[in-house]
């Protein structure tokens, strides 16, 4: 048929579906019909199973970063505290037995400190306002003159327990944490020197690694300098997480919990990161230190993955059984009218 311009009407009827004959159509519709609302009903309930799921591994990875902060947090405040009462022992603040008491006395209360804290503190001095050292906790080192040190200072100007940015030590590399409080005359309530504590950071890496998961999830905690200082990957320590996930940055200046996936420059896998700033003390507003959970998401989301393959083999062993059941039944169906129609006529 032609139209009013000379030209043939589009075909809205496949050619090949003309060329079959009844039973082919009736059993392709069949199977059709049979087995689309499975493949359908199949692939919405994957989607929103694989969206639910998701959903849940990144809340756990939230909540357990918001945990760690929050313990990272507590701890802090526990050093902190620790000062402020070592800056009140009476040897020092009294300023009687402070005059009687030997400067081996002196030292040896430090040292007493020392030992009562398992291995939190590994070095604990007194110190005069011109960074002289009175006192000290820890034997075979002489303690060098402090007035030029970041946390003497602020505390000289502020008069106010300072603590310091994790700082790795220079012979052994290992990092530590610096507080330091005035310590005041308990008659005159006058600054007559200042006391430094020396921590460790292996209380803290003890139960952060908790979170590590079997191997599964890594952690990192970054300073108010933006430097990791605890990691279980050593490449990421001090500025490296930086460059290994560039992402990071603005993120971390913004200090906002997130959750995001982000590849990374070396290792060139997918990862599911999630952020959360660690909240500061209300008396060191600066510290600004950040907790950061990463997995990768080939492992984060392996369920995922299991479940796509059984969506796939359920629903495709259904589709078929359903399919081949539905063309044997519209076979059966149609072959007493092709038996009809192909009957011979009688003259």
């Amino acid at each position: 048929m032609i139209n009013k311009d000379g030209q043939k009407p589009n075909q809205i009827i496949p050619h090949w579906w003309k060329n079959l004959d009844l039973r082919k159509k009736t059993t392709l519709l069949a199977i059709t019909m049979s087995t689309l609302p499975i493949l359908l009903i199949g692939s919405v309930s994957y989607y929103f199973a694989n969206r639910s799921i998701t959903q849940r591994i990144t809340e756990e990875q939230a909540a357990q970063t918001f945990d760690m902060s929050d313990k990272v947090k507590r701890s802090i405040e526990e050093r902190y505290m620790d000062i402020k009462q070592m800056a009140n022992l009476s040897i020092f603040a009294d300023p009687r037995l402070r005059q009687i008491a030997t400067p081996q006395e002196k030292d040896q209360t430090l040292q007493r400190v020392i030992e009562a804290s398992d291995g939190l503190y590994n070095s604990i001095g007194l110190f005069e306002m011109n960074g002289e050292r009175i006192a000290q906790g820890e034997t075979g080192i002489v303690l060098p003159n402090h007035k030029s040190r970041d946390y003497f200072q602020a505390v000289l100007e502020t008069d106010q327990p300072a603590i310091a940015q994790p700082r790795p030590s220079k012979t052994t590399g290992v990092f530590s944490l610096h507080f330091a409080s005035p310590v005041k005359d308990a008659l005159s309530d006058e600054t007559i020197g200042v006391i430094r504590s020396r921590a460790t950071v292996e209380d803290l890496e003890n139960f952060i690694k908790n979170y590590a998961h079997e191997g599964k999830t890594n952690y990192v905690l970054v300073d108010g300098k933006s430097e990791a200082f605890i990691s279980n990957v050593d490449q990421w320590e001090k500025d490296n997480l930086l460059k290994e996930f560039p992402v990071l940055g603005d993120i971390i200046e913004g200090r906002q919990p997130k959750t995001v996936r982000a590849v990374g420059q070396e290792s060139k896998e997918e990862w599911l990161i999630t952020y959360v700033p660690v909240a500061n003390l209300s008396e060191q507003p600066e510290l600004n230190w950040d907790a950061i959970l990463l997995t990768k998401t080939s492992i984060a989301f392996a369920a995922q993955e299991q479940l796509l393959w059984t969506f796939i083999l359920g629903t495709g062993l259904t589709a078929i059984f359903v399919g081949i059941v539905a063309a044997y039944l519209a076979n059966r169906m149609t072959r007493p009218l092709l038996a009809c129609f192909m009957k011979p006529r009688q003259t």
